[in-house]
């Protein structure tokens, strides 16, 4: 089952696999995106949304050390994926089990967030309770012994034991060897490298989405999958064609498509979503 069928719900087959199928799928789907050329930010968002589902989880983050900051300890949100009615906080995301995670390279685990004999990270705590969410797992991405980041799961039920056990950390590892051999805008580069232009592309993907959610009046996760499309569509990665949008925007604000950066180079025979 692609990403998109995910998101769109055109494909109905995850609801007769069982939890077991839909791990294999997934990993069947990266582990094939990582034999062949793929844009890293793509990928990344793949990996959020395979998590979700697999997990059935509120919101997943995907989330990278930023070496640039000074300090230590800054993570920033590079993918993400959220279930109907739920929505990512940054707050309870970059601070807490996932920044831990993320800086020592080690799994954080916790059952029930309700729980009150747990008192570790208690303002994540309460942020996240009062999000509704329960349980919580970050697996961490690391490089030869290098922390990179951490994905990071919540649920809005106590762990409990029925999720799948090692799925987390096969893609956090899937993500580790992404990092390590994918492109960003064409270009193969280090990890560190890699790691260094996936964030300043998450920036431009993410102001690109918000214009799409703004100017065609979509739901954030259509907007993304138009953004997705529309580079697919130009045979461009989706980093460039967010910044070409955002270009675009900055430029005629008030008229995107006479821009032409809302229009498809080779109109398929799939409707585009959203205003055309």
């Amino acid at each position: 089952m692609t990403l998109e069928a995910m998101m769109t719900g055109t494909d109905r087959s995850s609801e007769v696999a069982t939890d077991g199928g839909r791990v294999q799928l997934a990993i069947a789907d990266l582990t094939s995106t990582l034999t062949n050329d793929f844009d890293l930010p793509a990928m990344l968002h793949s990996v959020a949304e395979h998590a979700r589902v697999c997990f059935g989880a509120s919101t997943v983050v995907v989330l990278l050390l930023d070496r640039r900051a000074p300090g230590r300890g800054v993570v920033h949100i590079v993918a993400e994926a959220a279930s109907e009615g739920h929505s990512v906080d940054p707050r309870f995301h970059t601070s807490g089990p996932g920044l831990m995670s993320a800086s020592e390279s080690a799994v954080a685990m916790v059952d029930d967030l309700a729980h009150a004999d747990d008192t570790r990270w208690p303002e994540y705590r309460e942020r996240a309770t009062a999000a509704g969410l329960r349980g919580m797992r970050a697996f961490p991405v690391s490089a030869l012994g290098v922390p990179l980041g951490s994905i990071v799961v919540h649920t809005e039920d106590p762990w409990g034991d029925a999720r799948p056990r090692s799925f987390g950390q096969i893609l956090a590892d899937l993500t580790a060897i992404g990092l390590a051999s994918g492109t960003v805008d064409g270009r193969r580069l280090s990890t560190s490298d890699a790691v260094d232009s996936v964030l300043r592309g998450s920036a431009t993907i993410a102001a690109a989405v918000g214009i799409l959610t703004e100017y065609l009046r979509l739901e954030p996760d259509i907007a993304r999958l138009r953004l997705n499309r529309l580079a697919r569509a130009r045979g461009l990665t989706v980093t460039a064609q967010a910044r070409m949008i955002v270009d675009a925007h900055n430029s005629s604000p008030g008229d995107l498509e006479r821009t032409g950066v809302l229009s498809p180079a080779n109109v398929s025979s799939a409707r585009l979503i959203g205003r055309d």
